[in-house]
Parts: C-alpha cells; structure tokens; sequence
C-alpha cells in the first residue's frame, strides 16, 4: 500500500524530504548580486573629463561566499587607461553608514551611505573605516586584480568585523556597497565623484545588498521538497 494519499506525505517521508531540503539548501551557490549602470552618465557636477571611459562605471557585483566578500567592478574602458591618478571606491555600510558625499559644498550620492570604504589606489587597495566628517581610521591593505576595465578585490567578513564600530552579530545581507570612482581625494568634495553603481546624472546614488541566506535556503529547500512529492506522485501513479 503506497504511503501517499493524494499530494500529502506522511511523517516519515515528511522528515526525509525536509533533510534533503537542508542538504540542498546547504549546497546552494554562493550569494551574489550585481546592478547594472548606463553608459556615458556622468554626472554634470563632476569636474573632470566627462568622455574619459576609465570613469564612468557600467556594473558592479557583489558574492559572498566561504567567508568572503568578492567585489568587482566594470567601466566603460580600461581601468586608468586616459585617467593614470583615477580612485575607485567601494562605500560599505556596516549599519552606521551615513550619506557622506552629501553633505559637502557640492551635495552628491543622496542615497549613498557607508561608514566602511575599499578604495583601489595606483599600485593596490586598501580598507578603512570613514566616519561623518569624512576622515579615516586604520587602514588594511588588500591585494586587488585589475584586468582591462574590471576591478576585482576580496574583503573577509572578519575583515569587516574587525573594524571599530562592526557589531560582530551583523548579518551577511546588511552590509550595503556601493561603487564609484573620482579623481581626488577630498573625500567630502562631491565635484570629484564622476558616476555611482547604482546611480545616475542627478548624482543620487544608492546602495545594494546581497541576498537573505535564509531566504535561498528557504527557496532552495521548497524546491526540493516540491520536487520530492512530484515524484512521489509519479511513482504512485505508475
């Protein structure tokens, strides 16, 4: 007599198929997000060379996974290829981030709040902590790669702990990032900033995060147990 009576499953086969769930669950992909960002959108307060391709971005993604954050970064040329002194940022928010860009004589990344920033300087990148005022603390120095118009570096999550002011209870899927490149390193003066992922030529920016672990797992493991009584069913059926 078969244990299934129309789409229910009894207890045991119940138990089996949540298991199968968690092991699904556990081997799902790492969790990734990326935004997408028009070509040739400068933003009109931006002071310096409006055609340099090297500055204008047109993807940034975020993957986390084995404890690590992977950030990469796409321009529309290659990277410092007509701007050799060109910064590239990535502004974290670790959950006191503020929307500092905004609040110098030129207002620009509404949106954008960190209080963490990577920044890829000629020769590397680095880590810091940034407060309100726009002023650094310590720095970690990362090992980035740059090939042709992507920047491409690794941040841990203790990494990100470690800095002064991290709840070390902060959740993957609140950190938020944003990217953006400028030439100059008054971090307060918004005429050096030339676009943000996500952004546009307003200069309002915003930030994005990667996915609920829970949430995939949740999604993952849903589809496993469908699956698992779709082909309970066939089998009966047969």
């Amino acid at each position: 007599m078969s244990v299934f009576s129309g789409a229910s499953l009894d207890a045991h086969h119940f138990v089996a198929a949540a298991v199968l769930a968690g092991v699904v669950a556990l081997s799902a992909p790492t969790l990734a997000t990326s935004v997408t960002d028009p070509a040739g959108d400068i933003l009109t307060t931006f002071s310096g060379n409006h055609n340099a391709a090297d500055l204008d971005v047109t993807a940034a993604s975020v993957t986390f996974g084995n404890n690590t954050f992977h950030l990469s970064a796409t321009l529309a040329g290659d990277v410092r290829a007509t701007t050799p002194n060109a910064l590239y940022v990535w502004g974290i928010d670790r959950g006191h981030g503020t929307a500092v860009l905004n609040q110098g004589a030129t207002p620009v990344g509404a949106g954008v709040t960190f209080d963490s920033v990577v920044v890829f300087v000629p020769g590397g990148a680095i880590l810091s902590q940034i407060n309100k005022d726009g002023l650094f603390g310590p720095v970690t120095a990362l090992s980035p790669t740059i090939v042709g118009d992507t920047l491409n570096v690794d941040v841990t999550l203790d990494q990100l702990r470690a800095l002064p002011g991290t709840d070390p209870n902060f959740d993957v899927e609140e950190f938020l990032f944003n990217f953006w490149p400028r030439v100059g390193a008054n971090v307060k003066d918004g005429t050096e900033v030339s676009d943000f992922a996500p952004g546009g030529v307003d200069g309002v920016g915003s930030t994005f995060a990667v996915p609920e672990p829970g949430a995939l797992a949740l999604t993952v493991g849903g589809i496993a147990v469908a699956g698992a009584m779709r082909r309970r069913r066939s089998a009966t059926a047969a």
